[in-house]
């Protein structure tokens, strides 16, 4: 907040977050809005792993909608619905903030073969409800697997795990060896770490399976 000035128009928050995964809880983020509001400040909330959140106390844009008119939401359909190839997505916003984008929008935006896949998309509710289960199913054992091999994970609400390693950059580079690849964390701000995306259960276990063979070999160096 602080760092929001009179000519602030803007504050763009990722929620959860990537690359840390966690959330701005549900009292912090009325307060922003709040006091946003009273500067003329648009907040616009990036919520492209929602769909993954447990914790109460997350809010998203959509409740704060009704409540203050300088919130827009955004979601995507490339994380949970699978469907990142298309870059598709939608956003939620004040009308004031809908007329003016349409006076600025791109001739060509989102294709028809897209627009139709997306609303296919929606409809599945009940695939993408297992889906989500079977994520959050695979989140807690990669979580739980990877700690008993000594590793500290940082709590999520998203898709992927952040793993802390000293040697970030060695495990990485050993990982690729053996044809795992998962992101180094200097890519994204975020050294010494790397982030791994919860997979299908066999992709989990080659990895989890590949871990322990590459710090294996990197202790006995």
């Amino acid at each position: 907040i602080d760092a929001c000035g009179p000519r602030t128009k803007a504050l763009v928050i990722c929620n959860p977050n990537n690359p840390t995964g966690t959330i701005l809880n549900r009292t912090d983020l009325t307060a922003l809005a709040s006091s946003l509001n009273g500067r003329e400040t648009l907040l616009i909330l990036d919520e492209a792993y929602a769909e993954y959140v447990e914790d109460p106390k997350f809010a998203s844009g959509i409740d704060l909608f009704d409540q203050l008119g300088n919130v827009v939401m955004m979601r995507t359909f490339s994380k949970i619905y699978g469907l990142a190839a298309l870059r598709v997505g939608y956003a939620i916003a004040p009308k004031p903030v809908v007329e003016t984008y349409l006076k600025v929008r791109k001739v060509f935006e989102v294709n028809s073969i897209a627009q139709n896949a997306a609303l296919a998309a929606l409809s599945e509710t009940a695939y993408i409800q297992e889906v989500r289960e079977k994520t959050l199913a695979e989140r807690e054992r990669m979580h739980n697997a990877l700690r008993d091999m000594g590793i500290h994970v940082q709590p999520t609400q998203t898709n992927f795990l952040i793993l802390d390693f000293q040697n970030a950059k060695t495990v990485y580079e050993n990982l690729l060896m053996e044809g795992i690849i998962v992101r180094l964390g200097d890519d994204l701000g975020f050294p010494g770490h790397l982030r791994v995306t919860v997979g299908l259960p066999e992709e989990n276990d080659r990895f989890l399976q590949s871990l322990g063979k590459v710090l294996k070999r990197i202790a006995g160096r």
